[in-house]
């Protein structure tokens, strides 16, 4: 009798994490690592990432990762070849960020019991992503910090950030929401 070990990748623009578990389902090791954004990563840091989380986890018999980045078909399969050199033979599923994110509230076999399945995420990073009961899918969002993230905790951020330097240019005055963030930054003075 063989145990048969699967290893789940997530990989997001705050962090990643990767669970391996056993034929039941039943999780055997849970371990995080830094933010992965397949964007961001060049092959050297791909494949730096790939490299310690293989370390913190034992051999596994199929991998499936879920990317922050991971759009295309070029994308995916760029991932798909740094996984060979890492986990030689091992059958390797890649996927985006949002796709396994909306998996997560399907069943077993990624199918709704509902006609469509809508994912709204707002975190690092933020989108709308949805599934018909036919497969299709759309997104909307989801291009990144410069491009588009529109109600991610950076936007957010960056928002309230300069709305409390405006409103000191033009009024003299330091808001109460500047006050907060002062302390929450662990500043004293704007200038800071």
């Amino acid at each position: 009798f063989q145990r048969s070990f699967v290893l789940g990748i997530e990989g997001g623009g705050t962090r990643t994490v990767a669970l391996m578990a056993d034929a039941a389902g039943r999780m055997v090791l849970r371990r995080e690592f830094g933010s992965w954004n397949l964007r961001l990563l060049d092959e050297r840091g791909l494949a730096s990432l790939l490299r310690s989380i293989a370390r913190a986890f034992p051999k596994p018999d199929a991998v499936g990762l879920g990317l922050a980045g991971a759009r295309t078909k070029a994308d995916r399969a760029r991932v798909k070849e740094a996984c060979g050199r890492i986990w030689k033979k091992v059958p390797v599923r890649v996927t985006h960020d949002l796709d396994v994110a909306l998996m997560a509230t399907s069943n077993q076999c990624g199918k709704s019991q509902y006609a469509a399945s809508i994912l709204v995420l707002s975190g690092t990073g933020s989108c709308c992503f949805g599934r018909a009961s036919d497969g299709r899918t759309a997104k909307m969002g989801g291009w990144g910090h410069i491009l588009g993230d529109k109600g991610s905790g950076y936007e957010i951020g960056l928002r309230g950030l300069k709305a409390v330097v405006f409103y000191l240019d033009r009024d003299g005055t330091w808001s109460h929401l500047g006050e907060r963030l002062l302390t929450a930054t662990g500043c004293n003075e704007p200038d800071e």
